[in-house]
């Protein structure tokens, strides 16, 4: 989880380093007004290895990433403080880079809580 400091600095790093097209040349171009949430959420993970967290799940460069130090299921929690509408979700995703790491399957389930969602496969 972030906690406000760091944040704040990824977020600091994030906007020097970003390119204005770099995702949303994947969005339709029949899509309005789409913005970046991603930092507008609380993100938590199941496991993580030391370096391989949520920093580099986030980070645009493709050369980083999270890897989990736990048994499955694996799980990328992200909460909002509000209702939020989410048009699009995006991963990156490296099967012959990487392909004992790669997921096979992900599941994303959407709801008011933690109790009460709709599950998509």
């Amino acid at each position: 989880m972030f906690d406000d400091d760091s944040l704040s600095s990824r977020l600091d790093s994030l906007t020097q380093n970003y390119t204005e097209t770099s995702w949303r040349e994947y969005i339709p171009e029949d899509a309005d007004d789409v913005k970046d949430i991603t930092f507008d959420a609380v993100w938590s993970l199941s496991s993580c290895k030391d370096g391989f967290g949520i920093n580099q799940l986030l980070d645009d460069q493709t050369d980083l990433f999270w890897q989990s130090d736990g048994q499955q299921p694996h799980r990328v929690t992200i909460e909002f403080q509000k209702s939020t509408e989410i048009s699009f979700l995006m991963f990156y995703l490296d099967f012959k880079t990487d392909e004992s790491y790669t997921p096979s399957k992900i599941i994303i389930q959407a709801g008011s809580n933690a109790h009460i969602y709709v599950q998509y496969e």
